[in-house]
């Protein structure tokens, strides 16, 4: 039975789930489960900017939902941080939960299939002798079932339901024949041909057809017939690839059958007419050439032609009657297949709305109506009077067939363990179906809409994962107004994204909505694209996704829902490709993974979002997740992490804790910043609520109060660590008065130390940390948290911190004073620093405080910053002989990132030089050695700073000039002014025509091209570019320059 159960699934005259669901094909799924490998489906797409861009309003503009003019912004408790949404490939909208619960069954599904065909090693040959072996079987059922009904019609009153017992039986003799789950599906069919070889015997088409041919020729009869038979079992087929023969039958059992009246004596061997035995045999060949397409070119035409040339000699009618049936039995393969698609998208939609049960009598109310028709086409009728016995076989019959269900279930029912009930991952039959008909979706994004507002920012890094796809929306409007307003903000999160995110993974859109905005237009769409493109370091350029005119912005209008919008279509065809090109893509992962998805779901429907280690690792093995071992759990559970579905750190304290949900620390972190109102507040809390708000202090009565609203009071300590863990809140004492947390987005705005700290004095060590351009100022909240643990806080009410400056006292031998440097408001500078001041206590050195400030950084840096470096040591005491090119402050280099021991890096190297003046580390104090330099270096050292004193303005080449104050004047007039003070404005007054300012716009820095020209034609001296300056209104730019030539000593020409 083995080859002709597969011999059916190829053919698909059943949907073949005897074969899917027998030995071949369980050993099959279980070679998919242990081999099968693909790339995750999912990308995840993070939309993030400021508040009030239009992030929400861009993700629904992906999604096509409608646009909401009063859209809430994403900042409250209203609205989570992370509004998701599942997309497919062809921008249909999914649910991702569901999704969640189906897509290891997909995937297995998909890989199962793979490995039934070659699993089956049938040659040609073999596979049409059981081909033929199965329509064999068939026949003699068709054959058997007309011939019973025709002696039994002429026998029997139709008081009897003799034509019940007769279905009853086929189904019995078909289950036999071909197993319990093909042999239903083929019984149907069965039927059907037996009844449609009585009906066409009884109406004599072939005789009328013949009329058809002496009228209009041979060829047009035979067309006619094959196309009437084909479009008449279109519905009969379509009915029984939807699973409604049930239906079919019980309305056959109850009906009446046709009156005998003109019985014709049996002439055929088998006790059939001639013509009912063609009709059969060619039902049969048009149903198989669904498998056997060649049949129909190599065989059935010539034999046809052979035969219509016969019979137009003859004037045979059996013609007409092969015609019939070829017509018949192709149109029945062809919409049983429709059909099996149509039933399996029927089951995949009403299955999460009703239960199987539910679905199976909802086919069988369906199937009544085909039944009707099918029945009245062939000439039955409606009982004349209540047939009490016909009824009691219909129900009879279909009692018997959900008894057969029950059976099936009970012995796939899902076990029970403890108060976890999943069912069984073992492979439904059906998604080895849905594979076979229906291609899968490869790629799913899931949309993230962020929260912009600041408190938010330090939770972001949790969801920022590594194979993302991240969307930085601006505003285009308001670039229009203040285009560096906005580049700073773009920065700021570039920057984000290049040192959370696993870098050069990531792949970055700018993305500018209010494209139709009356402010902004085609021409200012383009002059801030060119002016984001002069502007953005190039650094940030190789994770940057450039559009088509070269800039890094793909505009938008997030207000229009039109599917004609070109740039619209153009962002989504530029997302699809990313996703399918990312280097995810091409990573494969054992599909078993996906198993702990459908575990994950259901602990999240039972609202059990945090979880163990060792009781989940037993959940999984007693629920088939196919895990061999605790390494392979391990594994997985890192999968999960990575994709950003779970929470989970495999090494340290909390690796036995699972998060089940990101979102959950997100809700909680909104529970704490967003203080209630006093009406809103128990009377027991508000002093607490007014410390939290007043000082960023969080008790631990308000804290466990928090989290009771949404959490079991057993994993309240479990989250606490976590919270800790990503330095969301940290623990201390306070004032002999418990423990409170400190939570840092939470602390006052002032720098204001008075009262704490006099001024500095020459006896204080000061280090800076240099990070760049990347602002510090959630690592200057962690490390402050971290320092707050050596502090003894003990006889303190209020700690001695703030967002941007922070004291304390390290064993009462030390104070330490910490201060963020910079306008964090301008990201792009390059004075990016923390200023840290160790004040000892007599005859103590500092190393210890400084040693502990380098390795709380580097741990908090390569725990969520890994891409971020920062240079760590004191300012160079000859900071006046700098030139102004790299930073403000020059540090000596005593520790980094990639420092691997602070005390012996600090000992290791005590001497540094410095344009030609030695430097020497004393007592962790920089010291200038001027006197110790060589003859031959002061020489050099004087004799360029001689050369430069000596130049004048007139004399002084621009070119020449050092890069930064070269680009400053480039990166200003490569702004857009609307008063012509731009780049555009020195070429025009440097004589450019129209065309030739077009053409350098299409350049990356236009400013720069326009000098480099200037200065290739004519000596273009400092004294030349301050005159042009001053004509075009650019006072800023020549004080500028005029700042930068006192600093190093240039004279202006007499």
């Amino acid at each position: 039975m083995g080859d002709e159960s597969h011999a059916i699934f190829e053919m698909g005259l059943t949907p073949g789930v005897g074969f899917v669901s027998g030995p071949v094909g369980l050993q099959a799924q279980q070679t998919a489960l242990d081999e099968g490998k693909e790339a995750h489906q999912r990308v995840v797409v993070n939309i993030v900017g400021k508040e009030r861009q239009g992030k929400t309003s861009l993700r629904k503009m992906l999604t096509c939902d409608p646009f909401d003019m009063n859209e809430i912004s994403t900042v409250g408790i209203e609205q989570k941080l992370v509004d998701t949404s599942g997309l497919t490939e062809s921008w249909k909208t999914v649910d991702v939960a569901l999704s969640n619960a189906s897509e290891f069954e997909e995937a297995l599904g998909v890989h199962t299939l793979m490995r039934l065909k070659p699993s089956r090693k049938v040659s040609a040959k073999n596979a049409v002798l059981a081909s033929c072996k199965c329509f064999l079987k068939i026949l003699l059922l068709v054959a058997g079932l007309l011939s019973a009904y025709l002696c039994v019609s002429i026998r029997l009153s139709d008081q009897v339901p003799w034509m019940g017992f007769l279905l009853v039986l086929t189904y019995a003799v078909s289950v036999c024949f071909f197993g319990l789950r093909d042999g239903f599906g083929i019984a149907i069919g069965v039927i059907i041909l037996a009844l449609w070889s009585d009906g066409v015997c009884r109406w004599q088409l072939h005789e009328h057809f013949e009329q058809v041919s002496s009228d209009y020729g041979l060829l047009p009869a035979l067309t006619l017939g094959f196309v009437l038979f084909f479009l008449i079992d279109s519905y009969i087929g379509l009915s029984c690839g939807m699973s409604l023969g049930t239906g079919m039958t019980l309305t056959l059992c109850i009906m009446d059958t046709p009156v005998a009246t003109d019985s014709q004596p049996l002439t055929c061997p088998i006790g059939l007419y001639h013509h009912q035995a063609i009709f059969m045999l060619s039902t049969c060949v048009g149903l198989g050439t669904q498998k056997f397409p060649q049949v129909i070119s190599w065989i059935i035409v010539p034999a046809l032609a052979i035969v219509a040339s016969r019979a137009a000699e003859t004037q045979s009618s059996s013609i007409f009657t092969l015609v019939f049936g070829l017509g018949c039995g192709y149109g029945h393969g062809v919409f049983l297949s429709v059909g099996q698609k149509l039933y399996l998208l029927f089951k995949e939609r009403v299955s999460p709305l009703c239960e199987p049960q539910t679905r199976r009598l909802i086919t069988y109310a369906i199937g009544i109506i085909p039944g009707l028709g099918f029945s009245f086409m062939l000439g039955w009728r409606f009982p004349r009077n209540f047939n009490l016995g016909k009824h009691v076989v219909g129900l009879t019959f279909v009692i018997g067939v959900e008894l057969l269900h029950l059976i099936n279930s009970l012995k796939r029912s899902p076990q029970k363990h403890g108060n976890d009930k999943f069912k069984s991952t073992s492979l439904s039959p059906s998604k080895v179906l849905q594979a076979r008909h229906r291609r899968r979706e490869r790629v799913k994004l899931v949309m993230r809409d962020y929260a912009g507002h600041a408190l938010y920012h330090s939770v972001h890094h949790i969801f920022m994962a590594a194979h993302s796809i991240y969307l930085v929306v601006f505003n285009l409007k308001d670039a229009v107004l203040d285009a560096r307003t906005s580049l700073n903000s773009l920065l700021f999160w570039l920057h984000s994204i290049q040192v959370h995110a696993q870098y050069p993974n990531a792949s970055v859109l700018i993305v500018g909505t209010h494209r139709d905005h009356n402010m902004v237009g085609p021409t200012k769409v383009r002059e801030i694209g060119n002016f984001l493109r002069s502007s953005l370091p190039h650094n940030l350029h190789k994770f940057l996704i450039w559009n088509e005119d070269d800039t890094p912005l793909f505009p938008v209008e997030n207000s229009l829902r039109s599917v004609n919008d070109a740039d619209h279509e153009h962002l989504r065809k530029t997302l699809m490709r990313i996703a399918r090109e990312s280097e995810f893509q091409k990573q494969l992962w054992p599909i078993k993974y996906l198993a702990l998805h459908k575990v994950i779901q259901k602990r999240r429907e039972n609202g059990q979002l945090i979880g163990n280690f060792v009781e989940l690792y037993e959940v999984c093995k007693k629920n088939q997740c196919h895990i061999k071992d605790e390494d392979e759990f391990k594994d997985m559970l890192n999968f999960f992490h990575f994709i950003g579905e779970i929470i989970y750190k495999a090494n340290g304290k909390l690796s036995d804790v699972i998060v089940f949900d990101p979102q959950l620390l997100v809700n909680i972190m909104a529970s704490i910043v967003t203080i209630p109102s006093l009406s809103k507040q128990k009377h027991s809390l508000m002093d607490d609520w007014r410390n939290l708000k007043n000082t960023g202090t969080l008790s631990t009565p308000l804290l466990q109060h928090l989290l009771s609203d949404l959490t079991n009071a057993n994993v309240q300590e479990s989250l606490i660590d976590l919270l800790q863990h990503y330095h969301l809140i940290c623990k201390v004492m306070l004032n002999n008065n418990g423990f409170h947390y400190i939570v840092p987005k939470l602390l006052p705005h002032t720098k204001h130390l008075s009262g704490w700290w006099d001024d500095d004095v020459d006896s204080d060590i000061i280090y800076y940390v240099d990070f760049g351009c990347f602002p510090p100022q959630t690592i200057f909240l962690r490390l402050v948290c971290q320092c707050v643990q050596y502090d003894n806080l003990r006889n303190i009410a209020v700690p001695r911190i703030s967002q941007s400056a922070a004291l304390f006292t390290f064993e009462n031998s030390y104070a330490l004073k910490l201060e963020l440097l910079g306008n964090e408001d301008f990201v792009s500078q390059q004075s990016q620093m923390i200023k840290v001041t160790v004040r000892c206590g007599r005859g103590r050195e500092p190393a210890i405080v400084l040693d502990a400030i380098q390795h709380n950084l580097k741990r908090i840096v390569s725990q969520d910053f890994e891409k971020c470096s920062y240079v760590f040591g004191p300012k160079c005491p000859f900071q006046d002989a700098h030139d102004q090119e790299n930073s403000d402050i020059h540090l000596l280099e005593i520790w980094s990132m990639n420092t691997e021991d602070a005390s012996a890096s600090r000992k290791k190297q005590t001497t540094f030089w410095c344009r030609g003046r030695m430097i020497e580390l004393q007592g962790s104090k920089a010291v200038g050695l001027d006197k110790t330099a060589t003859s031959d270096e002061k020489k050099i050292f004087q004799r360029k700073k001689n050369d430069l004193t000596a130049k004048c303005w007139a004399d002084t080449s621009f070119k020449s000039l050092t890069p930064d104050i070269y680009y400053r004047v480039c990166n200003a007039l490569n702004t857009p002014s609307i008063f012509g003070r731009d780049w555009k404005g020195l070429a025009a007054h440097l004589g450019k025509s129209m065309f030739e300012v077009q053409v350098l716009e299409r350049q990356q820095n236009p400013c720069d091209a326009v000098l480099t020209e200037w200065c290739q034609t004519s000596n273009v001296t400092v004294s030349d570019v301050i005159n042009c300056l001053r004509d075009m209104g650019r006072l800023d730019l020549v004080q500028d320059i005029q700042n930068y030539a006192r600093e190093h000593n240039l004279v202006q020409a007499s």
